[in-house]
Parts: structure tokens; C-alpha cells; sequence
């Protein structure tokens, strides 16, 4: 979702660049806008980072404590990205309503079975 975003606002960008002329006052601007954004977003995810890992400094030690150690991390009460798929892939239960229901197409509407009153269907 956000790569199909950022795709739309370059698409955006790039058809509004050719037809505004770029002067030096606007590249100015826009340098300005991109130094401030990019600020903007690092300072965001040191925050974000802060509030959920705590001390940096304690975790950066954590770190290396955990490889200088040798033995291995113990991971297992942190979620992997592949937790999702594994649910996503998981066998679905035979009792499942998406593995019971029948799938009946539906009538179309400009047949001329219908129009006469016959059922589009054979009786099951």
C-alpha cells in the first residue's frame, strides 16, 4: 500500500515537473521542503524507536553483548515477519465454511430461459 502511494505521488510529481517550469527560486524551496522532510523523519523514527526499544544504549549493548557471546539469540518472544505468512499458509480446516460452500454461478440476467420462466439450473 504505501510502495503503490509513493509510486501515485511520483507519477504526480513527475507530471507536474514537466509542465511547471523549474526556477531557481522553486528548487530552493523544494531543496528546503526535502532537507526539512527528511529531518522530520528521522527525528519520527528515533522517537518511535525510543518509545519502543527504551534506552538506545542499552539495547546497542544488548547487541553486542549477544554476538560477542557466541551463543545464540534468544528470539522467540519477538514476532518474526514471517509470522503472517505462516498463519496465511497454514492449512485451512475442513470445517470451514470457505471449504463447504458449494459454488453455484449465478444466472444471467439476459438468457432466454429466464425470460421464458425456466430455470437457467437443473434441478439438483
Amino acid at each position: 500500500m504505501t510502495s503503490g502511494l509513493s509510486l501515485a505521488i511520483g507519477a504526480v510529481a513527475a507530471l507536474v515537473g514537466k509542465r511547471v517550469p523549474a526556477s531557481p527560486r522553486r528548487v530552493e524551496i523544494a531543496d528546503r521542503a526535502t532537507v526539512v522532510g527528511l529531518a522530520a523523519a528521522v527525528l519520527a523514527g528515533s522517537i518511535a524507536f525510543v518509545a519502543v526499544a527504551g534506552n538506545p544504549v542499552d539495547w546497542i549493548d544488548k547487541r553486542v553483548s549477544q554476538l560477542s557471546s557466541g551463543k545464540d539469540a534468544n528470539l522467540s518472544s519477538q514476532s518474526s515477519r514471517f509470522s503472517t505468512l505462516n498463519a496465511a499458509t497454514a492449512p485451512i480446516a475442513s470445517d470451514s465454511p470457505a471449504v463447504n460452500a458449494t459454488a453455484r454461478p449465478a444466472p444471467c440476467s439476459s438468457s432466454s430461459a429466464e425470460r421464458s420462466g425456466a430455470s437457467a439450473f437443473p434441478a439438483w
